[in-house]
């Protein structure tokens, strides 16, 4: 019945827009066309909706409620206007004071009894604010004045998205996954990396009396590219004490395609080493790859990029300091050193930081400074 009125009502308003009688009736008709309450069997909602319910009929001076039955706590919860609890009709409407601890409180829900137009008597009008899957069940719609308005709802609140807690138990295997692919990842890198820098080691070790076995083994690889297992590259082998003129001239000859060796024979040490870094171009990129970023994780026709004169192997030493720390034949060892110091690049400033770190627990064990060297500066004094 209700409906219709409803219908009716804007029906009205709609066709006769420009009756000023109907226009006025429309006008004091709307809060009560706005309020009316809608047809409504056994609604839902979702989690965190408010939860609402109205219900027609004459509450008259008594007052109207609405009853919960929780059947999981085996009790019911008594929900009515707050002005009813105001004017100490609560104990009459309820039965009693206060509800049980596990009925909402009175700040959580609101029930409102709307006063009725024309041949509606009224309505009992209930809000349950930030729904909860606990608030599912039957409510009883009593009018104590109004016996025939009883009525019931089964409301449904239903769960919106995933709790936090499954949430997690969903996530937790796929990080497992996750973790146990990188670490197996991880492994598999640093194995193959093992097995290259071994490959590459014996590679390193054909230059010194194998020249033609090392062009065969070394192939269309960039000669820059190999490392051995204590990650020495070309240029801390050409710092070392043991480079020979010979091995400069295969290197070149690689580096140039076959040109031979410097177009200028100079003779002496000296040439020797500084065709090595005169001539081999290294990559501006490796100015912005750090010493310490794990070499496994550089694809190995990508290695030569990361090389550059102030490299470090394993031990933090660079060429100029492996070129600063020979102890054998040191005339050689110093023209060298001055070879790298006019070498484009070359810093002389880095430090050896595992020496400088083994320096400190020294100092620390013994409370005095040993003799030792930082720089290549330091070492050459």
């Amino acid at each position: 019945m209700l409906g219709r009125i409803s219908f009716v009502l804007l029906l009205l308003c709609k066709i006769s827009a420009l009756d000023p009688d109907t226009v006025e009736m429309c006008n004091q008709c709307k809060d009560v066309c706005k309020d009316l309450p809608q047809k409504e069997e056994n609604p839902s909602f979702y989690e965190g909706q408010n939860v609402t319910s109205k219900v027609e009929g004459d509450f008259g001076s008594e007052g109207c409620k609405f009853l919960f039955h929780q059947k999981l706590e085996n009790v019911t919860c008594c929900y009515i206007d707050i002005r009813r609890h105001h004017n100490n009709q609560g104990e009459n409407l309820c039965g009693r004071l206060e509800e049980p601890k596990s009925c909402r409180k009175r700040e959580t829900y609101e029930v409102t009894e709307v006063d009725g137009y024309g041949e509606i008597d009224g309505w009992c009008s209930m809000t349950l604010i930030d729904g909860q899957i606990s608030d599912s069940g039957e409510y009883e719609i009593i009018f104590p004045g109004d016996p025939k308005s009883n009525a019931k709802r089964l409301i449904e609140v239903k769960k919106y998205g995933l709790y936090y807690w499954e949430i997690f138990l969903i996530c937790l295997p796929i990080v497992v996954f996750i973790i146990l692919m990188l670490y197996v990842w991880r492994n598999w890198l640093i194995k193959r990396e093992k097995v290259q820098r071994d490959h590459d080691g014996t590679i390193l070790n054909l230059l010194r009396n194998k020249n033609d076995e090392f062009k065969e083994k070394l192939g269309k690889r960039s000669i820059l590219g190999l490392r051995d297992r204590n990650d020495n590259n070309i240029f801390h082998l050409a710092a070392g004490t043991d480079w020979t003129q010979e091995m400069t001239k295969t290197v070149l000859d690689i580096a140039t395609e076959g040109a031979g060796s410097p177009d200028k024979e100079k003779g002496g040490f000296i040439n020797n080493k500084e065709d090595i870094f005169s001539r081999l171009k290294v990559s501006s990129l490796s100015e912005w790859i750090p010493d310490n970023f794990p070499g496994c994780l550089i694809p190995q026709f990508m290695l030569h990029l990361t090389i550059s004169h102030n490299s470090r192997n394993k031990e933090g030493n660079t060429p100029l300091i492996i070129a600063s720390k020979a102890e054998k034949d040191q005339t050689n060892q110093l023209e060298a050193v001055g070879i790298l110091l006019r070498t484009k690049g070359v810093k002389m400033d880095i430090k050896n930081e595992a020496l400088v770190r083994w320096v400190s627990r020294v100092a620390r064990a013994t409370r005095r400074c040993p003799p030792c060297s930082y720089t290549p500066l330091h070492t050459a004094v």
